[in-house]
């Protein structure tokens, strides 16, 4: 059985929130890779289903889980611009 297409679902600045069937999951975007949301070191993975699967790895949860991470991991990237500038 063939695996089901990934989509973007909704995207702020470098966050995408993605779906997976089911399944949804949180990446961050930069210099052309993609990137799991979650502590400890990340690596960084093509920017393709597969990068995006390896990216994610077990992290994929319902929707209203993976909202939640969406706007935490968005707010997190807004204070750090902030910080930044």
């Amino acid at each position: 059985m063939a695996e089901s297409s990934i989509t973007v679902v909704e995207q702020r600045g470098s966050h995408q929130l993605v779906r997976q069937g089911a399944r949804f999951a949180v990446l961050e975007h930069r210099n052309g890779l993609v990137y799991g949301v979650h502590e400890g070191a990340r690596d960084g993975y093509p920017e393709s289903a597969q990068g995006i699967r390896a990216a994610v790895g077990a992290d994929w949860v319902g929707e209203a889980e993976a909202r939640e991470r969406f706007r935490e991991a968005v707010a997190r990237g807004e204070q750090v611009a902030q910080r930044l500038w």
